[in-house]
């Protein structure tokens, strides 16, 4: 899985082997953030590949808040869902 956030404009691309999600999203200063999965470019895939990225966009849907660090980024929902992204090196 690839999550490309985009600061400029607040784009946000979800790739998987299922396709290519599109939406956006938003970190505030005070640590909320939202997530909004709008469009896609799906492509066949297995239904093990198809329930994983339904799982992580049902988790982005719910995230509501970030702190971030170095290369890392934590998602969090008051669900108790956690999101780690990391910048890859280079």
């Amino acid at each position: 899985v690839q999550v490309d956030l985009d600061a400029r404009f607040g784009a946000l691309t979800v790739a998987t082997d299922c396709g290519v999600q599109l939406g956006s999203y938003s970190l505030l200063a005070d640590g909320r953030a939202g997530i909004t999965v709008a469009g896609a470019r799906p492509i066949p895939c297995d239904p093990g590949a198809e329930d994983r990225q339904q799982r992580l966009l049902d988790t982005l849907a719910r995230i509501d808040g970030w702190s971030g660090g170095d290369s890392r980024l934590t998602l969090t929902s008051a669900d108790g869902d956690e999101l780690v992204l990391v910048r890859p090196a280079g």
